[in-house]
This record gives C-alpha cells, sequence and structure tokens, in this order.
C-alpha cells in the first residue's frame, strides 16, 4: 500500500482529480496479481521494483481510461449542443465581427 500511494505523490501523477482510483487499481493489482508470483529465495529478486511497476502500469491505465471517458463526455455535450441549437434555430455569433 504504502508504495502505491507515494508513487502517486509522484510529480508525474500529482495533478490527477482520480488519484485516489489510481491508487485502489494499483493496491487490488499488486494483491490480485503480486503477491503469489514474488519468490524471496529467488537470488536477484526485487519486490519494490515488481510493485512499483505493476502500480506505474496502473496509473497509466487509469489515465487512458479517464480520457477516453472524457473525450466521450465531450462529444456527447457538443452533439447535445449542436441539436439545441438546431431545433430553436440558434445562428453561431463571431465574438467580434469587426476584425474581419
Amino acid at each position: 500500500m504504502k508504495i502505491c500511494i507515494r508513487f502517486s505523490l509522484h510529480p508525474r501523477f500529482y495533478g490527477y482529480s482520480y488519484r485516489d482510483e489510481m491508487v485502489a487499481d494499483a493496491i487490488y493489482t499488486c494483491l490480485s496479481r503480486g503477491v503469489d508470483k514474488i519468490d524471496p529465495d529467488r537470488p536477484g529478486s526485487n519486490p519494490f521494483s515488481y510493485f512499483t511497476a505493476i502500480a506505474f502500469n496502473c496509473f497509466r491505465g487509469r489515465i487512458n481510461s479517464e480520457k477516453k471517458f472524457m473525450e466521450t463526455k465531450k462529444r456527447f455535450r457538443e452533439n447535445k449542443y449542436n441539436m439545441f441549437e438546431q431545433q430553436e434555430g440558434l445562428q453561431q455569433t463571431q465574438d467580434n465581427p469587426d476584425e474581419e
């Protein structure tokens, strides 16, 4: 848990509003996939780097899925706005028509 939480404070991931979801995904994945694969008797095994890599991949996956979700919401809003514009007979106006 500490690896995932502290890794989320890295400047690369700090600014996201869904950081808690990223941490939750990483913890779940570490527990479900990572714990069984660690062999402490094997020389050269580094469980810290393994869990950090899992956390990084989970963070990246969550960011990509949130981007897709935001783009879908944006397209939906634009579609609805255009439909409303057509139904109400509104025309798009320019901010400053004197610049032409």
